[in-house]
């Protein structure tokens, strides 16, 4: 067996951000340091809990007649989230998760914003993008490009004195995505076919 403590990477570093904003094209994002698009907004703080790919998926089962033993198996259900609870109240955030709309009354110290929300929401199509940076000090850098994600289902927002509020995103990957990194143990595998 060989082991590489190197290759066990943790994350939860101060550049550590998530991107996100109105459905935009991600192509020019071509590297770990291109830049952003303009239209995608750092959204701050995230929870202790950081960011999470959640992967749904289940089979079906199809069994032969002789013991009624498995055959063959398929994939019945295959979908894959992000997750993160933002903690900065910002603008953008709160429109977003209550399908808002907000004005700003008013001028100078006595300006307020007029926010607008139904009581129902409706699903909000976004792209965004996750940088993720190790911190055990191997210099890893992850960075995960959602050209299309949605949010639909939504947590309750707790307002309270024990906690942070926190708008608790699950975002539904649609098309796929892509990552991009500089881990060694993935960059330096015989295995990685140079692009053409």
């Amino acid at each position: 067996m060989t082991t590489n403590a190197l290759n066990a990477l943790i994350f939860g570093s101060d550049n550590d951000s998530v991107h996100l904003g109105p459905v935009t094209s991600l192509t020019s994002v071509t590297g770990l340091t291109t830049a952003i698009p303009a239209g995608l907004e750092d959204r701050g703080w995230l929870s202790e809990d950081g960011l999470s790919l959640e992967l749904s998926d289940s089979i079906e089962r199809l069994r032969g007649h002789q013991g009624n033993k498995t055959v063959k198996t398929f994939m019945s259900n295959s979908d894959t989230n992000i997750t993160a609870a933002l903690l900065e109240t910002k603008l953008s955030t709160l429109l977003e998760y209550l399908s808002a709309t907000a004005t700003k009354v008013g001028t100078g110290a006595a300006a307020i914003a007029r926010i607008e929300a139904p009581a129902s929401r409706r699903v909000a199509m976004l792209s965004g993008v996750v940088d993720l940076f190790d911190t055990s000090g191997v210099g890893a850098h992850v960075r995960i490009l959602l050209p299309t994600i949605s949010l639909g289902e939504r947590q309750g927002v707790a307002f309270t004195n024990k906690d942070i509020t926190a708008w608790n995103y699950n975002l539904e990957i649609l098309g796929g995505f892509t990552i991009l990194t500089n881990a060694k143990a993935i960059v330096e595998d015989p295995k990685l076919v140079a692009a053409p």
